[in-house]
């Protein structure tokens, strides 16, 4: 019989058999009976909520699982699942409950900040109590409905969620929302009027920049160019226009989220016109430096990538991939230090700094690449670690760890590369297309899909572990996500939903 790991042993086992295999579950877990070995194998697939009495029905491809009751309440739960789908667990034992499992992950620090765009390490995050498992029914802790639409993500700060969105036919009402992350109650809403009302279609931003928050204020940008701070009550402590001060935002408006080191905000205005990056005083909103991204020998175009502070020997750099080309700029300067050009299609995903080797990403595989920090002046090919030719990116950014760095295309297709060589490690079908960048934690990668769908996979592993698939229903696509102790953030075009242990069924504000 397969194996059981309940006091009530095989109380409601059921059984089916499709496509030549026959498959068995017991309270919470699927099984597999292997012909060669002559044994049963678990499947990686939780079967939630638990169950007493279980019933199995085959058909063509696919498995139903009917759930009936448990020990608490009745069930009434069919669970589809499509066989070519299920894939042996990582253990050779039966495997344990998440929670079981907790005791030999790696040792986080914990998170209650998440500042702005990919967090404060590129996508890593040290919190606690992540959930391995969720879905509408189980883990669910709340839905907020946003005021508006937005292509941004949230951004936390000690309790506090931040999230941004347009409204209007024009979009021309932006706003800042405070929840409480505990609740997913609003705190409170500054809205403002967009000096730049441009008609909504599928083809402008809408709400995309991500903003920045500190111990001190919040800090938004919208695709119109206003730029402003507020203080953790919502009350404003500065604003400008960067239309006013620089001229018209043209195209599509601008699309990349706001870096910050102690002092300083910097924001890449990349849009049709001439170009720049800008280095903005926290606490004042007067322009430190700004530098013109204008160049004869490169035709102007939209990019929406985000800039990123990183150390060097020789102060702190901000780098920023813009259409064609990878510039560094000295911090408190300006001072363009070094810069590479040649490269294609990397106006959208952002770089992402691993120790001390940067990846840049690229929907043109030729243009993923790595190389280190330190330089100076025009780089060349012999400056270049490696070019990923097995990967490309579209919309997500890569996030990297200490021997791989993941890649999701516009296809679907997660692929991991070897951080050192570039060689290709592996690659896997995704249930969706991804729009958010994805999250490392600890020994976890979440690779999260636009259609709800989130994957978790082990870090590092020398082939693909799907370790849990899991799905929630959202009317719009999923376009950020943030992690911090005992929370994922995930945020649609309407929607801000926590996800978080224990809950059951989400509650709706």
């Amino acid at each position: 019989m397969p194996p059981t790991r309940s006091a009530v042993g095989g109380v409601g086992l059921g059984m089916a058999a499709t496509g030549g295999a026959l498959y068995a579950s017991n309270l919470n877990q699927l099984f597999r009976l292997d012909p060669d070995e002559r044994a049963w194998r678990a499947l990686a697939y939780d079967v939630s909520p638990t169950r007493v009495y279980n019933e199995l029905v085959g058909g063509p491809g696919t498995l139903h699982i009917v759930g009936g009751a448990s020990g608490r309440r009745t069930h009434a739960v069919v669970d589809r699942v499509e066989v070519a789908s299920l894939r042996p667990s990582d253990v050779v034992e039966v495997p344990r409950r998440p929670e079981e499992m907790a005791a030999d992950r790696p040792v986080l620090a914990g998170e209650q900040r998440w500042p702005g765009f990919r967090g404060p390490a590129y996508g890593h995050s040290q919190a606690f109590d992540l959930p391995l498992v969720w879905s509408d029914e189980r883990n669910l802790a709340w839905r907020y409905p946003i005021g508006g639409y937005g292509q941004s993500s949230p951004v936390v700060w000690d309790g506090t969620v931040f999230v941004t969105a347009i409204d209007g036919p024009l979009r021309e009402t932006q706003m800042v929302d405070a929840v409480d992350l505990e609740t997913g109650a609003l705190l409170w809403r500054h809205a403002l009027p967009s000096t730049h009302p441009v008609e909504v279609t599928d083809v402008v931003a809408r709400g995309s920049p991500t903003p920045w928050v500190d111990a001190e204020r919040v800090y938004y940008l919208f695709e119109s160019g206003d730029l402003g701070a507020l203080d953790h009550a919502g009350e404003p402590v500065w604003s400008r226009s960067l239309k006013a001060d620089y001229g018209e935002i043209e195209g599509y408006g601008l699309g990349s989220s706001l870096a910050a080191n102690a002092e300083t905000l910097f924001d890449l205005a990349g849009h049709e016109g001439p170009s720049y990056l800008l280095a903005v005083d926290k606490a004042t909103g007067k322009t430190r430096w700004k530098a013109d991204h204008r160049r004869a020998d490169r035709p102007l175009r939209s990019s929406w990538t985000t800039p990123i502070v990183v150390p060097s020997d020789a102060g702190e750099l901000v780098v920023v991939s813009i259409t064609g080309m990878l510039d560094a700029h000295d911090a408190e300067s300006g001072e363009r230090v070094w810069w590479l050009d040649g490269l294609s299609g990397n106006r959208i995903p952002s770089p992402v700094l691993a120790g001390r080797r940067l990846v840049v990403p690229a929907m043109d595989s030729r243009s993923n690449l790595a190389l280190s920090v330190e330089h100076r002046g025009r780089l060349l090919d012999e400056h270049v670690f490696w070019r990923g030719r097995y990967a490309t990116t579209s919309m997500s950014s890569p996030v990297a760890t200490g021997e791989a760095v993941y890649f999701t295309n516009s296809r679907g297709v997660l692929r991991s590369l070897d951080l050192g060589s570039g060689e290709s490690r592996w690659a896997t079908r995704l249930a969706s297309v991804t729009s958010a960048t994805p999250i490392v934690n600890g020994d976890r990668l979440y690779v999260f899909g636009a259609d709800g769908t989130t994957s978790v996979f082990a870090v590092d592993a020398a082939e693909p572990i799907e370790l849990a698939r899991n799905t929630l229903r959202v009317s719009e696509r999923v376009y950020g996500v943030a992690a911090v102790d005992g929370a994922l953030l995930f945020r649609t075009g309407r929607e801000l939903i926590r996800i978080g242990h224990g809950s059951t069924g989400g509650t709706q504000r």
